[in-house]
């Protein structure tokens, strides 16, 4: 890879996840995978990452926000929900409350904000994201 166009080391911690939900893809199965960038910048399918029951992508969910549609719900270490913004190669992720969302989006996101936040807030009252919990809980 010429020098030029190596990815930053800052790049490469914030750009290593792309849910393949974002994408249009057919195969069911992929659509709730992610392409991943390991330590060699070689790329990866990981298929389970979001199979688990503290991890949601929101890009799953109809939000209009296109910050938030490349974040996840997460339960974080107290079973509380966070909007994970960012995930690096050594499992540091930029989390925040839900209740702080609003606080930090620009004035730009203000029209569809108010939209994501009740969906966000709905999502925030559930036990788990397993799919037992999401079908009962978004019905």
């Amino acid at each position: 890879m010429e020098e030029a166009l190596k990815p930053t080391t800052e790049q490469q911690d914030s750009l290593h996840i792309l849910p393949l939900c974002m994408i249009p893809i057919k195969t069911p199965a992929l659509r709730r995978a992610c392409l991943v960038k390991n330590s060699r910048l070689e790329t990866a399918v990981e298929l389970f990452r979001d199979k688990a029951g503290h991890i949601l992508p929101l890009c799953m969910i109809p939000i209009k926000t296109p910050a938030l549609r490349r974040a996840c719900l997460v339960k974080n270490s107290r079973l509380e929900t966070a909007v994970e913004l960012f995930r690096d190669k050594a499992g540091v992720s930029g989390q925040l409350n839900v209740q702080d969302l609003p606080d930090f989006f620009q004035e730009s996101d203000a029209d569809s904000l108010p939209d994501d936040m009740v969906k966000i807030r709905g999502l925030d009252k559930m036990p788990s994201f397993d799919v037992y919990s999401c079908r009962i809980s978004l019905r």
